[in-house]
């Protein structure tokens, strides 16, 4: 199975050709979200929700003790993560069947694993090059706990 490495410096990611079915996209390196990260998602975001921005209505509601992320924030860094395997896109992304496995809290660190699960050629034309279409199973980890935090395609 072919590997892409995301780390070389005139890599720009994999062209449609150099992809298989399960093939697996090296990994971005983690990212651990802590209070600048989400100050940050505040401040361009303008987080609404209490739950998230207070420590004390976190617990008073939840139970927990630690900070909870807004779920906005981890689909951004897990949509950043998995750039890897878009850099050469001309296309339109969106997302399907994303489900968010559970809370992430403050400081703990993310890994998004990102795999072909499916290839189409589109029909050729004299006007433009080659071209084909490609669904990526997108899994975002938290290596604190090894928990999968959100799953879409």
């Amino acid at each position: 199975m072919k590997s892409i490495d995301p780390d070389h410096s005139n890599d720009l990611g994999p062209y449609f050709d150099d992809l298989e079915v399960g093939q697996i996209i090296k990994p971005a390196p983690p990212i651990t979200v802590g209070s600048g990260e989400m100050a940050i998602y505040q401040a361009i975001c303008g987080d609404p929700m209490a739950v998230f921005l207070s420590k004390s209505i976190t617990q008073e509601v939840t139970g927990q003790t630690k900070q909870l992320v807004n779920p906005g924030l981890v689909m951004n860094i897990s949509i950043g993560q998995s750039t890897a395997a878009t850099q050469r896109v001309i296309a339109n992304l969106f997302y399907k069947n994303v489900a968010i496995q559970r809370f992430v809290q403050k400081n703990e660190t993310l890994q998004t694993v990102v795999k072909v699960r499916g290839l189409s050629d589109l029909r050729q034309r004299s006007d433009r090059p080659a071209r084909g279409l490609v669904l990526l199973g997108i899994e975002t980890i938290c290596l604190d706990s090894g928990e999968t935090v959100v799953d879409y395609e």
